[in-house]
């Protein structure tokens, strides 16, 4: 990749310590812009947006088979709209805020039952 001032900047493809891979957009040293993080030893993968480090915009994360999101993020956390599948078959479209649930949303559980709601979550200081 190149470097600006002494930190990554533009595009290239970081290998850490821990054999964990990142390639696609720097600024400033911070994964910025599009890119593919893979974290070794594990199935975790994730593509999408990044804004000075963090998962934001659109995105998609692997968790391991059959467990996945695909949606928005902001500052790391899940946000928007997205599609969560969990492993057990179960999956969930709908709102998201900070990591959670929130809003709309139709949730259908792995006996095909399926639920459509609106959840508020609250947050207390």
């Amino acid at each position: 990749g190149e470097f600006k001032d002494g930190h990554l900047f533009g595009k290239g493809k970081l290998h850490l310590s821990d054999l964990s891979t990142y390639e696609g957009d720097f600024c400033k040293g911070f994964f910025h812009g599009t890119g593919v993080f893979c974290i070794a030893s594990t199935p975790t993968i994730y593509k999408g947006s990044w804004k000075d480090g963090k998962k934001d915009g659109y995105g998609w994360m692997l968790y391991d088979h059959n467990n996945w999101y695909e949606g928005g993020w902001c500052a790391d956390k899940k946000q928007g709209l997205g599609y969560r599948q969990y492993k057990n078959g179960s999956r969930y479209k709908g709102m998201w805020l900070n990591d959670m649930k929130n809003g709309e949303g139709t949730m259908v559980w792995e006996n095909a039952d399926v639920l459509t709601l609106y959840i508020e979550s609250y947050f207390f200081a």
